[in-house]
C-alpha cells in the first residue's frame, strides 16, 4: 500500500505515461494529416502549416514535462503549464483555421479585437517556447527585430523608418497569416516535414547502425581506409539527417573509438568526424533542409536544387578524404600490421547482414526516380518513399528473421516498436522546427515590411567600397557569426535575404549566392570558439576541444575557400556539361590547397612544394586571366610529374637534418 508521500509520485508517473501515449496519438494524427493534404492538396498550405505549428507546440511542450523544460520547477508544475499550453494551442488552431478565408479576404487590414488576441498570444508563445527549446539566439533575434519594427523613427541614418504600430506588428507577425504563419512553414509542410518522417523510420529500424557497418565493411580491409570510414558513414548518414552535431553524436560514438584505437589522436579523430559530419548538410538529397527553403526562395523544383547540390558536395568529400589521409597516414604507419589485421578480423562491430539495408537503398533511389523522371510533388514522393520502405521492411522482418527462429509475434512487436519509434522522432524533430522556423518567420517579415534586408544589402555593398573580395569577406564573417550562435539553416535564411541583393550588384546569379551562403554557414559548425560538432566530437574523443578545432580547421580548409569559386565557376551549379569542366577546375584546385595545408612531411624542399601547390591551386580556384589559369594548371603538373625528385630532394634534406 503507498503511503501518502508516494501517491503524489504515483500520479505524476501516470500523468507523463500518459503524456507520452498522447505523443505517439499526436504523432500518428500529424503523419496522416500529412499523407491526406499530399493525396487532395484542399487548401492554401498556410491554412494547413497553423495546424502544424500548433501540433507542434503540443508535442514538444509533452515532450518536455519529464524533463522540466517549460518551467525551472517541479514536475507538476510543468503538467499544468503543459496542459494550459496545449488548450490555448487547441484554441489559437481552430481559430485561426475557421476564419482563415475572412482573415485574408475580408478582414485584411481591419482585424477584430479577438483576432489581435490571438495574434499577441501565438506570438508570445512561440517565442517563449523557441527559447525553451534553442535557447536564447533565436528569440533576442526576433525580439531585437520586433523593438525595431516598433521604435524606427529612434534609429539612426538608414536604419531609421517610420515605425509600425502595434496593430501592424501584430498582422505582420501572424494575424495576416504572415510571419509565424508564412511561407517558412508553409514549405515545411509540402516539403520538409515528409523528409523528417522518413528519416526517422530509416533511424527507428537502426539504419545509422547499417551505414556505420556497410562503410566499415567497404574500407576497413584498407589500413588507411580506417579514417575514411567516418567521412563515408557521415556523408550517408548526412545525406538525410543534415544536423552537424546529431551526426557526429551518431556516427562519431564508432568511428572516433575505432580511428583512436588504431593510432589516430583523439583530437584529429573528432576533427576528421566533425568535419565529415558538418558536410553532411550540404549532402543531398536533404541537405540539412535548405534545400527546401532555398526551392521555396528561388521559385525553382527541389530537384534542381538536388542536382546542383551534388557536384559541389562529391567535391567537398573527395577533398576531405585526401585532407584525411595525408593528416592520418603516418599515425595509422606506426600501428603493426600483424595487430591491424588480428583487430579487424576479430571485430564483431563490423558484422552485418547487408540484405537490411536493400529498403534504405530502393526506397532512396525510388524517391530520386519520381523526383527526376515524374516530377510529382515532394509531398507525394515521400510518401511512396515511406510506403516502399515499410513494405520492404516488413517483409524483411516477416520473411527472413522468421527464418532465423523468431516468432511471429515477436518479430511484429518488433516490426510496431520500431516503426512507432521512427514516428515519433519524426515528430519530435518536426516540433523543433516548426515552431522555430516560425520564430524566424516573424524576424523574416520585419525585414521586408520596414525595408531594413535591402538597406543593410545596400550598406554592405557601400562598406566594402564596392570591391567584390571585400564585400565577400563580410558575408563570410556576417554568416559565420550568425552561425556560431543559431542552426545553419536559420543562419543561411538571415544571411542570403541581405547578400542576394548586395551580389547582384556585381552581377552574381541569386542560385550562386544561396550556395556560397549556404556552404558558409554550415562552417559555423567547426569555426571557433563555439564550434558545436567540434564540441561533440572532442567530448567523444576525450580531446582538447581547442586542439580539434584547430584539427578541423585544417581537414576542413577546403570548406572555407571552395564555396567563393562558385562565383568564377557558376557552372558548377548548372547539371550540364560545363559542370564537368567547372567540376574538374574546383577540383583540382581544391586538392592542392588540401595537400598544401595537410602534408606531413618535413624538410626545407616539402615545405617549397607545398607552397607551390597551395599558391597554384589558389589561382586554379579564383582565375584572373584565362593564361593565368593555364600556367597553374602547368605549375600542378609539373610538380606531379617531378615527384620522385621531390622524394629524393625530402629525404636527403631530412637526413641532412638529422
Amino acid at each position: 500500500m503507498k503511503t501518502q508521500a508516494e501517491q503524489p509520485v504515483g500520479k505524476t508517473a501516470a500523468w507523463l505515461s500518459l503524456s507520452n501515449r498522447a505523443i505517439m496519438v499526436l504523432s500518428a494524427a500529424g503523419i496522416g494529416l500529412l499523407y491526406f493534404y499530399s493525396v487532395y492538396f484542399w487548401d492554401d498550405p498556410r491554412r494547413v502549416a497553423l495546424l502544424f505549428t500548433s501540433l507542434a507546440i503540443i508535442v514538444w511542450t509533452l515532450g518536455a514535462i519529464g524533463e522540466r523544460k517549460i518551467l525551472p520547477l517541479s514536475v507538476r508544475w510543468n503538467l499544468l503549464a503543459a496542459a494550459v499550453i496545449t488548450v490555448v494551442a487547441i484554441v489559437i488552431a481552430t481559430y485561426f483555421y475557421s476564419e482563415f478565408p475572412k482573415l485574408i479576404y475580408e478582414r485584411a487590414g481591419n482585424n477584430s479585437t479577438i483576432d489581435f488576441v490571438m495574434g499577441a498570444t501565438v506570438l508570445f508563445l512561440v517565442i517563449a517556447l523557441t527559447w525553451r527549446m534553442m535557447g536564447p539566439a533565436i528569440p533576442i533575434t526576433a525580439i531585437v527585430a520586433l523593438i525595431y519594427a516598433y521604435f524606427g523613427p529612434l534609429f539612426p541614418g538608414f536604419l531609421n523608418h517610420p515605425g509600425l504600430s502595434l496593430q501592424r506588428i501584430l498582422q505582420m507577425s501572424a494575424v495576416e497569416m504572415q510571419g509565424i504563419y508564412g511561407s517558412l512553414n508553409a514549405t515545411s509542410v509540402t516539403l520538409v516535414l515528409i523528409f523528417l518522417f522518413y528519416g526517422g523510420f530509416i533511424l527507428g529500424f537502426g539504419g545509422l547502425d547499417y551505414i556505420i557497418h556497410i562503410t566499415s565493411r567497404m574500407l576497413g580491409k584498407w589500413k588507411y581506409g580506417l579514417a575514411q570510414v567516418p567521412v563515408i558513414s557521415s556523408m550517408m548518414f548526412g545525406s538525410f539527417s543534415g544536423s552537424a552535431a546529431a551526426n557526429v553524436a551518431g556516427t562519431g560514438s564508432f568511428t572516433i573509438p575505432m580511428m583512436k584505437r588504431f593510432g589516430i589522436k583523439g583530437e584529429t579523430a573528432g576533427a576528421i568526424e566533425s568535419v565529415a559530419s558538418s558536410g553532411g548538410q550540404v549532402m543531398p538529397p536533404v541537405m540539412g533542409i535548405s534545400a527546401f527553403l532555398m526551392a521555396e526562395f528561388l521559385g525553382v523544383h527541389y530537384i534542381e536544387i538536388v542536382m546542383m547540390g551534388f557536384a559541389p558536395a562529391l567535391i567537398f568529400y573527395i577533398c576531405t578524404g585526401f585532407a584525411v589521409f595525408l593528416r592520418t597516414k603516418s599515425s595509422i604507419d606506426a600501428v603493426d600490421r600483424k595487430k591491424f589485421s588480428e583487430d579487424m578480423a576479430s571485430k564483431p562491430a563490423l558484422e552485418f547482414d547487408p540484405v537490411e539495408g536493400w529498403p534504405i537503398i530502393i526506397s532512396l533511389a525510388l524517391l530520386l526516380l519520381t523526383l527526376i523522371f515524374y516530377r510529382i510533388s515532394v509531398l507525394t514522393a515521400g510518401f511512396y518513399s515511406i510506403f516502399t520502405f515499410l513494405g520492404l521492411r516488413a517483409i524483411y522482418e516477416f520473411a527472413y528473421r522468421r527464418r532465423h527462429g523468431s516468432s511471429v509475434v515477436s518479430v511484429g512487436r518488433k516490426f510496431g516498436g520500431n516503426m512507432l519509434k521512427g514516428l515519433v522522432d519524426g515528430t519530435q524533430t518536426m516540433s523543433g522546427l516548426m515552431v522555430m522556423l516560425g520564430c524566424m518567420g516573424i524576424v523574416d517579415r520585419v525585414l521586408v515590411v520596414t525595408g531594413l534586408a535591402q538597406k543593410l544589402a545596400f550598406g554592405m555593398f557601400d562598406l566594402a567600397g564596392g570591391n567584390l573580395y571585400f564585400l565577400l569577406l563580410l558575408v563570410m564573417v556576417v554568416c559565420t557569426l550568425f552561425g556560431m550562435a543559431i542552426s545553419t539553416v536559420v543562419s543561411y535564411m538571415l544571411v542570403v535575404m541581405l547578400a542576394v541583393p548586395a551580389l547582384q550588384i556585381f552581377g552574381i546569379e541569386p542560385v550562386v549566392t544561396h550556395f556560397v551562403v549556404f556552404y558558409i554557414a554550415v562552417l559555423a559548425g567547426i569555426t571557433p570558439p563555439v564550434a558545436v560538432a567540434c564540441a561533440v566530437g572532442a567530448s567523444i574523443a576525450k580531446a582538447s576541444y581547442t586542439k580539434t578545432c584547430n584539427e578541423s580547421m585544417l581537414i576542413g580548409a577546403v570548406f572555407f575557400i571552395m564555396p567563393f569559386s562558385f562565383i568564377w565557376y557558376p557552372d558548377i551549379l548548372k547539371h550540364n556539361l560545363g559542370t564537368l569542366g567547372a567540376g574538374a577546375l574546383i577540383l583540382v584546385g581544391a586538392l592542392n590547397v588540401a595537400y598544401a595545408l595537410n602534408s606531413k612531411s618535413g624538410g626545407v624542399s616539402s615545405w617549397v612544394k607545398r607552397i607551390l601547390h597551395g599558391a597554384f591551386g589558389m589561382v586554379v580556384l579564383f582565375p584572373t586571366y584565362y593564361w593565368v589559369n593555364i600556367l597553374a594548371i602547368s605549375g600542378i603538373a609539373i610538380l606531379v610529374g617531378l615527384r620522385p625528385f621531390w622524394k629524393r630532394l625530402t629525404h636527403a634534406s631530412t637526413g641532412a637534418s638529422q
